[in-house]
């Protein structure tokens, strides 16, 4: 692009229409020194998106794990499954169907700040009582 008569030649510039410059400056930290500094989960999301566009499996890896301290609420959650989802990234959609079933039965926190326990879908445990009385 810089070396072909382009108009990006001629203007000394490169306009990146679809990224902004929290990402951009995130990008370009990580490929100086690998390393990711990004305040939100938009901003994370964002990064993993370009990583994804630019094929940069280390920057994807890392955000990978970085997701995985956001899980506290199932929308959360979900959000993160369908970016795994629209970008085929299987390691991701095994690490969410890991944290499914490893907090079926543990309460998650809503936005409301209530919580609501999941039941677990394991069948092996279906027509099992517990024998635990909560008026006790």
């Amino acid at each position: 692009m810089l070396r072909n008569p382009m108009v990006e030649r001629l203007s000394k510039k490169v306009q990146l229409s679809d990224i902004d410059f929290r990402t951009l400056r995130n990008f370009l930290h990580f490929l100086q020194g690998n390393r990711v500094a990004t305040g939100s989960f938009t901003e994370l999301c964002d990064l993993y998106e370009m990583a994804d566009k630019y094929n940069v499996e280390d920057l994807m890896f890392v955000c990978r794990l970085r997701f995985m301290s956001f899980f506290i609420s199932e929308e959360i959650v979900s959000l993160v499954e369908a970016l795994a989802c629209m970008h085929s990234d299987d390691f991701l959609l095994g690490a969410i169907k890991s944290f499914k079933n490893e907090h079926s039965d543990s309460p998650v926190l809503k936005d409301d700040g209530n919580f609501v326990v999941k039941r677990s879908t394991n069948p092996s445990l279906k027509g099992k009582r517990s024998d635990f009385d909560f008026y006790q």
